[in-house]
């Protein structure tokens, strides 16, 4: 099941949900959530699910106290989620033909639990270009990624993008609901599958998964 909130993502949106469509992974279902969007963004879900019995659409009217809206909405889209594997992503990342499949593959081969896949950032000017590089470097240092693969090591990695989990580890571990404040949900999600003994593993998704940063 692929799991993407929706907050005012009409400039995105439809190429986004169409490169889900077209993945050919068998039994996909696609979860989007329209969190209070005051733009297109409903009428543009509406449009796409015609047709289309794998896209199902979760509409938020509120925000229930204590809760940032992404976490709330992601919480809400795997309560409706039926899939063994959940992939938590964005309303506005573009996935390449088979993007899927070759994460789930990754996933399988190496009995991961938990699989991070950084995407190729689309970025609109040389000032932002070198912005990113900076923070790409800084982030890297901080939470060194590689090292996640490690049981030993503490560090952990999340990837708002694309944060593929077993559904079993996702529960197990209290999924968003233990997060429901933290503004960092893609990195805290990761953290409490490590801290909950779960496998995980990051991956350069250049090719396969894109999104703009920002407009």
């Amino acid at each position: 099941s692929i799991i993407a909130p929706a907050l005012n993502e009409q400039r995105h949106l439809e190429a986004a949900v169409r490169s889900l469509l077209a993945q050919d992974y068998p039994q996909l279902e696609l979860v989007l959530i329209d969190d209070r969007s005051t733009d297109a963004t409903p009428q543009i879900l509406a449009r796409l699910a015609a047709g289309q019995p794998r896209l199902r659409c979760v509409t938020v009217r509120g925000l229930p106290p204590g809760w940032l809206g992404k976490n709330h909405a992601n919480w809400l889209g795997a309560q409706a989620a039926s899939g063994e594997l959940l992939l938590f992503t964005d309303a506005d990342v573009v996935m390449a033909p088979g993007a899927v499949d070759r994460a789930v593959a990754c996933l399988e081969r190496g009995a991961w639990d938990h699989l991070a896949v950084a995407p190729r950032v689309v970025l609109p000017g040389a000032i932002l270009s070198q912005f990113t590089l900076y923070f790409g470097v800084l982030f890297s240092m901080y939470s060194r990624p590689w090292s996640a693969r490690d049981p030993r090591s503490r560090a952990h990695v999340g990837i708002g993008a694309f944060n593929l989990v077993r559904r079993d580890a996702y529960l197990a571990c209290g999924g968003h609901e233990r997060i429901r404040l933290r503004p960092d949900d893609d990195m805290k999600l990761g953290k409490l599958l490590k801290l909950g003994g779960f496998r995980q593993d990051f991956l350069n998704g250049n090719g396969a998964v894109e999104v703009e940063w920002y407009g």
